[in-house]
């Protein structure tokens, strides 16, 4: 019995600071999301009622620290920071040889695709457009 409430005593630390500051910069994030902004309320009022004072206060104060790091990442992503490494593309003597052979004026597909960010190249984006008309 001792084990399973050390266990609980563990989760429970962990729901009274970091989960709750968690919903709580959820909540602030999603302010113009009335849905969500509702749900994240309703699940920090239900903590705030099982746990007392010193939840609302790490709520607040560790929620801060997380809201204001999902601004930075933001701010980061939106520079065009990616966690995905930029590809590599290594070419055999036969795809050396083809380039060489290819017309002027040719982009490389592969060169100009950001697949990570979801950006089509050049080449695409002019082949989508004149399919569409």
């Amino acid at each position: 019995m001792k084990r399973i409430r050390r266990r609980f005593a563990l989760k429970d630390k962990a729901l009274k600071t970091t989960y709750a500051g968690a919903i709580w910069a959820m909540k602030r994030w999603f302010r113009g999301n009335q849905p969500m902004t509702e749900k994240m309320g309703g699940i920090l009022d239900r903590l705030y009622l099982e746990f007392g004072w010193k939840t609302r206060i790490m709520a607040a104060l560790s929620g801060r620290v997380l809201y204001h790091t999902l601004k930075k990442e933001e701010a980061r992503l939106a520079k065009g920071w990616s966690y995905e490494p930029k590809p590599l593309y290594e070419k055999n003597a036969q795809a050396l040889a083809l380039e060489k052979n290819q017309p002027k004026g040719f982009d490389s597909i592969a060169a100009t695709v950001r697949w990570v960010t979801g950006e089509l190249s050049p080449v695409f984006s002019s082949i989508s457009t004149n399919a569409i008309k």
